[in-house]
């Protein structure tokens, strides 16, 4: 799974190395990212095999005080994603 962070629409006016990507169980504490979890670019990660345990959280990416979080829920086979957008903040799924 592959999550992309991408700015819209004016996206060559920052370098894509500016963006942070951080991690949380419960949404209020942001912390770095979980084991497993990979920084594939600066606007992109991958989790190459999902642990309910590790992964299960809230995966935030910001760049300039512009932030979009997605609730990463795994049960079972299934993922289920949840997503909040604010401002032109975008966080694309593959």
């Amino acid at each position: 799974m592959k999550f992309q962070c991408n700015i819209e629409p004016n996206q060559t006016q920052y370098s894509t190395n500016q963006i942070q990507w951080e991690f949380s169980k419960d949404n209020l504490t942001f912390t770095k990212l979980p084991v497993g979890v990979q920084i594939v670019s600066d606007d992109q990660i991958f989790i190459d095999k999902i642990n309910k345990k590790a992964h299960r959280g809230y995966y935030r990416c910001s760049l300039n005080n512009i932030s979009f979080t997605i609730f990463l829920r795994v049960k079972g086979l299934f993922t289920l994603f949840m997503g909040f957008c604010f401002r032109k903040l975008f966080v694309y799924i593959y």
